[in-house]
């Protein structure tokens, strides 16, 4: 999550056009949280979290590739960290229960 934050920070109005009458980042930003919030009982903290750090890195304006390798790597090491090296529990999601991680 650090990872995304500097991404973010050092990235945040590349390459995205500033035209009138686009949403503000902000309530993207929201609306984004708002959708992890409620996929994150069904995919859980991988499975929201890819799609979620990705939007808010192509909101602030970074690069694909960087944003698709930092918002795969940072919820996999996030729960593998937690869930697995610390024994925290977090949700894994009911469509990725089946697999029993």
């Amino acid at each position: 999550m650090i990872l995304t934050a500097v991404g973010l920070a050092v990235f945040a109005g590349r390459g995205m056009p500033r035209e009138e009458g686009n949403v503000p980042s902000a309530l993207r930003a929201i609306g984004a949280t708002a959708a992890l919030a409620a996929l994150l009982p069904f995919l859980g903290v991988i499975g929201a979290g890819i799609p979620y750090l990705l939007a808010l890195q192509r909101f602030g304006g970074a690069p694909m590739l960087p944003s698709m390798i930092s918002a795969v790597a940072a919820p996999v090491l996030l729960y593998v960290a937690f869930a697995k090296g610390l024994n925290v529990p977090l949700p894994i999601g009911a469509a990725w229960s089946f697999l029993g991680l």
